[in-house]
């Protein structure tokens, strides 16, 4: 997010290297969106087995 937020700051401010932040901007922007799926189904598979687990611990006592 922090290579986003800079490349974000040098397309408006720079002026010599605004083409490769353009590129790096597009690159990390878009690996990002193509990246939040999978952080979305890891953080719900994540909380399943963490109340899982607690209902397992309460039942046992």
């Amino acid at each position: 997010m922090s290579l986003l937020l800079i490349s974000g700051l040098f397309l408006y401010y720079a002026d010599v290297t605004r083409d490769a932040a353009l590129w790096v901007h597009w690159i990390v922007g878009g690996g990002l969106v193509l990246l939040f799926p999978f952080h979305y189904i890891a953080g719900r598979r994540a909380n399943y087995l963490a109340l899982k687990q607690l209902e397992n611990k309460t039942h046992l006592k």
